[in-house]
């Protein structure tokens, strides 16, 4: 595919193709060409700056006002989704099962 190039766990943008994010080292990494955008980085959108500005840059494109968007604190949403996850395997699981075989082995 043309406008990057991956090297070890970055992207480098080939021609045509600019930088996605500035890290904190002052190095870069992603690359974006017209609508597509790629990175190696785990975690990105997790980071309420990178995806705010991603979210208004899209809004902006379909003609919509980014100043619409409704904040929401992904760590707490996360948080309820653990919790969720973990209710759900509590409910199908014999926990007590696993863990006598985690004390006591198989």
């Amino acid at each position: 595919m043309e406008g990057y190039e991956i090297q070890t766990g970055t992207i480098t943008p080939g021609e045509g193709a600019a930088s996605l994010v500035e890290l904190e080292d002052g190095g870069r990494d992603g690359a974006v060409l017209g609508n597509v955008m790629g990175n190696c980085l785990h975690g990105l959108f997790d980071h309420e700056e990178f995806t705010g500005a991603l979210l208004g840059i899209l809004l902006r494109r379909k003609g919509l006002e980014p100043s619409a968007l409704r904040a929401v604190d992904y760590r707490a949403y996360q948080e309820e989704q653990y919790d969720l996850l973990a209710a759900a395997l509590r409910e199908s699981l014999d926990m007590e099962r696993i863990y006598r075989i985690i004390e006591e082995g198989a």
